[in-house]
């Protein structure tokens, strides 16, 4: 008798484990103390992020952090482009001659000898610049590039732009992204011939945009404060978009490809020939 009760004590507690639901067990599991400790607790979340990325994170033993739900924004900043500036790195100046309402570059050097692939990736970064006269430099000496220097070198200067643009868009900077746009329409305007080449590079450019598509997108009818405050950069990547389009010429269909691998809700509409 007392080897019965045993085997349906037995049975009990198995019927009981087998209705329990997984999530306990996990739970269970969860709350149970690790035999030895996690290493890196202390670290800041950006250093425990990146061990997410290399071999710590296969190895079960590093605190790698959480995934943050905040989207960083990085502030305006004193550019490298102001310190080579003031260094006399730029074969250009502010000319003191011209109206302080049209500022304009002299050149010590013809721009048709300039290497624009490592040239522009640094005006680029100009445009970081917490300083209005040093941005507006910057600015003026890519427009200049653009009026004056050769298609060639823009398109075989392409692959440097883009990684320049992506790395400051990754600033998260509204203002920022503003300018790069404005460069954007500058470039599709005054080099259209570049149209082509650049269809190839339109994902890796507008991928970092998105997200404001997004949030203009998912506003729908809701009433938006603060408008002059926060101006939606919307109706400006929607120009970029629709030049980048009007210039791609025969790559037309790799450029609404790329716009839609990098915006994927954005309604493209051709324009008829």
């Amino acid at each position: 008798m007392a080897a019965f009760k045993i085997i349906i004590d037995c049975l009990g507690i198995l019927y009981h484990i087998l209705q329990t639901p997984p999530l306990v067990f996990t739970e269970l599991r969860i709350q149970m103390p690790r035999r030895y400790p996690l290493l890196g607790t202390n670290d800041t979340q950006c250093t425990k992020c990146q061990r997410a990325f290399d071999y710590r994170a296969e190895q079960a033993i590093w605190d790698i952090g959480c995934p943050s739900k905040l989207r960083e924004t990085l502030p305006l900043r004193t550019s490298v482009f102001r310190k080579n500036l003031h260094g006399g790195k730029y074969p250009f100046a502010l000319d003191h001659s011209s109206s302080p309402s049209v500022p304009r570059l002299a050149w010590a050097t013809e721009i048709q000898n300039l290497d624009f692939a490592l040239l522009m990736p640094e005006l680029i970064e100009g445009l970081t610049d917490n300083e209005r006269a040093i941005h507006a430099i910057a600015l003026n000496a890519i427009t200049d590039l653009l009026k004056h220097g050769p298609l060639e070198k823009m398109i075989d200067a392409l692959p440097n732009i883009t990684i320049a643009t992506k790395k400051v868009m990754a600033m998260n900077n509204v203002e920022m992204n503003r300018r790069i746009i404005e460069v954007l329409k500058r470039i599709c305007k005054i080099q259209s011939g570049i149209g082509p080449d650049l269809a190839f590079y339109m994902r890796e450019i507008l991928e970092p945009l998105n997200y404001y598509f997004e949030k203009n997108h998912n506003q729908a009818d809701q009433i938006v404060y603060k408008e002059q405050l926060h101006k939606d950069i919307y109706d400006q990547l929607d120009e970029v978009i629709k030049l980048f389009l009007r210039i791609s010429g025969p790559e037309i269909d790799t450029a609404e490809r790329n716009i839609k691998r990098a915006i994927p809700t954005y309604q493209i509409n051709r324009e008829p020939q």
